[in-house]
């Protein structure tokens, strides 16, 4: 009878591993409008490949090409031994991508110095010139492509006088000597030690070297000779080569390139979506050898029963993944990459994730956050991120420990205590 039932369990795992699936996706090399993913009659669309994903082991392969998606996936439940996977197809490498092509409904004028404006027909809130990163309008200058934006010595200083809870005085009266009315920027102010804060600039006058803001951070160490702040994306500050503003109510766009040239012929993309992938209650999914520009992915655990877990993110490199909204006037934290496997309630529930072989490149704000228990994370690389240091986490309710790796905060781990 033993040896009756074990051939029956044997049996059934054989034929669960029968029933898996591949499915292709390839925008490219369709032979057929009607695609139902097979290699030769493949699916257009990420979406519709992974609407069809339902048992262990199916696979949504994806050929080379740009995709521009957002996806909501849900109730994908692999095993441990047989995850349901979604791939670049062989070697190839699949881009998604989070930017839309800025189409002009006006002709480009120049309207001052090298500066070039035209009206478009997206929303954006980041902007990329021939695949170079343009720097949002700022002062003081620094930019993207020399890396200078990282320098401290190019934010400006705190003098005496300023205050916590709302009153930025400047040091050396750079402030004053730009002759600017700052009032409606946005100011990033590392004013907390190592935390940095955004706020609108809520009062200031030309030639004066201090401004107010409203400060809702809470109790932070403030020290006058340790801090120092920026500001940015107001059109005013627009003065220098690579940097851009856009003005989210009438949609004209400006942009002092590089070379001084107009735009026009120029291949301009701009930031359009915060996630290409956010994920809910799955269990034992594996996302491999992706290229993501401008875009993330979200995971997040809502209940008992819909938690996320066993997650396997594999040689993926996430380019530009995170851009804060301040260039539309929205100054919370960015959408960052965020895989959280946490559920407080009755029943807690804690997923687990690995991380493994990917890259990590130029996110504004942190490069990646997750919360679980026994998570992995091995050979990936972090590199040029967290260019304003922002850090707002903070634990809850003492069940978890927070560790935060370097000044430039490249990622913020819990590890939960279970």
């Amino acid at each position: 009878m033993a040896t009756f039932k074990v051939l029956i369990v044997l049996l059934a795992l054989f034929f669960q591993s029968c029933i898996s699936t591949i499915f292709y996706v390839d925008q490219k090399h369709l032979q057929s409008k009607n695609g139902i993913g097979s290699w030769r009659r493949p699916f257009k669309t990420i979406k519709d490949c992974i609407e069809v994903l339902e048992n262990p082991g199916d696979e949504c392969q994806i050929r080379a090409g740009s995709y521009h998606e957002s996806i909501n996936i849900e109730g994908l439940h692999g095993t441990p031994q047989q995850p349901i996977v979604i791939r670049g197809y062989a070697d190839e490498r699949p881009t998604l991508d989070g930017t839309v092509e800025i189409k002009n409904q006006t002709e480009w004028i120049k309207i001052k110095d090298n500066i070039y404006k035209a009206k478009i027909s997206s929303t954006i809130w980041q902007l990329f010139l021939d695949g170079e990163m343009m720097t949002n309008a700022r002062w003081p200058n620094a930019k993207w492509s020399d890396k200078s934006i990282f320098n401290g010595k190019l934010w400006a200083r705190l003098a005496r006088g300023s205050k916590q809870g709302g009153t930025i005085v400047d040091k050396g009266g750079r402030l004053k000597s730009t002759g600017l009315n700052m009032t409606g920027a946005v100011a990033i102010l590392n004013i907390g030690s190592f935390t940095t804060f955004v706020a609108i600039v809520e009062n200031h006058t030309a030639n004066s070297d201090r401004f107010d803001f409203k400060d809702t951070f809470g109790g932070y160490n403030f020290k006058i000779d340790r801090s120092q702040y920026f500001l940015e994306d107001k059109l005013e500050l627009l003065d220098a080569p690579e940097e851009w503003y856009f003005d989210v109510k009438s949609k004209d766009l400006y942009i002092w390139t590089p070379n001084g040239n107009s735009p026009y012929g120029s291949n301009l993309r701009g930031k359009a979506q915060s996630y290409v992938f956010q994920l809910r209650d799955c269990h034992h999914v594996t996302i491999k050898n992706l290229d993501l520009f401008a875009t993330a992915i979200k995971a997040k655990t809502t209940g008992e029963n819909d938690r996320v877990t066993g997650i396997r993110f594999d040689s993926l490199n996430f380019r530009y993944h995170t851009y804060s909204k301040r260039m539309l006037g929205k100054i919370g934290l960015p959408d960052w990459l965020n895989i959280d496997g946490f559920y407080t309630g009755r029943g807690r529930k804690v997923g687990n994730f690995t991380f493994y072989n990917n890259t990590f490149y130029g996110s504004d704000g942190l490069a990646l956050a997750y919360a679980g228990n026994n998570v992995r994370i091995e050979n990936n690389l972090f590199e040029y991120n967290d260019w304003t240091g922002a850090n707002m986490l903070k634990a809850q309710g003492g069940l978890a420990t927070i560790k935060s790796f370097g000044w430039n905060n490249l990622f913020f781990a819990k590890y939960i205590e279970v």
